[in-house]
């Protein structure tokens, strides 16, 4: 993310002076505590902007939140980015008028007949594109039937629907991806990852989908038994929720 974003993310702290209580890191996930618990995914370093390096984030125990989430973005450490991002989910207000459930979901109608464009492999999008419907899966380690990130200037172009991981948020992708579908009537980013504010709708964002930590005890449980998908973790554990712009909540519920 680029500062601005960062800066008008903080703005969102309910309460900027609240500080870290707890930090763990786990193979595949950081999980923060501040005001309430957040887990964030750790991206794997497939950009010149992440390095693997150190992952020692000790020193931000105690330390107010906005300090830590600056710090954590002005590095290229991919813990210390990802561990930011999970700090600053467990301290940004909750939004107001959430939905819960997939926010890709929403848009499953719009997905048949419309070119959508996915940024990283979902299950979903491989599922739909298998369907044979108009689905473009865009990724920076492509598997069978993707398209490499630097290959993806036409179906990024022509996709009305673009669907973003947050790990776009993460990996130094994100304001690409914005800039590289202007035609898009929406882009919705989702993932455990996402920071789930109204505020990403000032930059190019349409709907924005993340995930609630519901028991915290048993989420930790899970990882530290080596869970490395939230689609597995205990029943109740977690759950997703999401929020949309009122003019393109409106368009979709017309399609559907």
């Amino acid at each position: 993310m680029n500062q601005r974003l960062v800066q008008s993310l903080l703005k969102d702290l309910a309460n900027p002076d609240s500080t870290v209580a707890s930090l763990h890191v786990f193979r595949h996930w950081v999980v923060a505590c501040v005001d309430r618990v957040a887990v964030v995914s750790i991206p794997e370093p497939a950009t010149d902007l992440l390095c693997p390096g150190n992952t020692d984030i000790s020193h931000w125990l105690g330390r107010p939140v906005r300090d830590v989430v600056a710090e954590g973005f002005a590095s290229r450490e991919v813990v210390h980015r990802a561990a930011a991002m999970a700090c600053l989910n467990a301290g940004i207000r909750e939004p107001q008028k959430v939905r819960y459930g997939d926010a890709m979901a929403h848009f499953a109608e719009c997905v048949i007949t419309e070119p959508s464009c996915f940024i990283g492999h979902f299950e979903t999008a491989a599922m739909w594109r298998q369907s044979g419907y108009p689905v473009t899966i865009v990724e920076l380690a492509p598997r069978a039937g993707d398209i490499h990130w630097n290959d993806a200037d036409e179906p990024l172009k022509n996709a009305s629907l673009v669907f973003l991981t947050g790990l776009t948020l993460l990996n130094g992708t994100f304001h690409d991806v914005v800039k590289r579908t202007p035609n898009a009537r929406a882009r919705i980013i989702v993932g455990p990852t996402v920071p789930v504010s109204a505020r990403l709708f000032e930059f190019g964002i349409h709907a924005a989908g993340g995930t609630e930590v519901c028991d915290a005890n048993g989420l930790m449980s899970y990882l530290q038994h080596g869970g490395t998908s939230m689609k597995k973790a205990p029943a109740g554990a977690v759950r997703h929720f999401n929020i949309i712009q009122p003019e393109i909540d409106l368009e979709v519920s017309h399609v559907a």
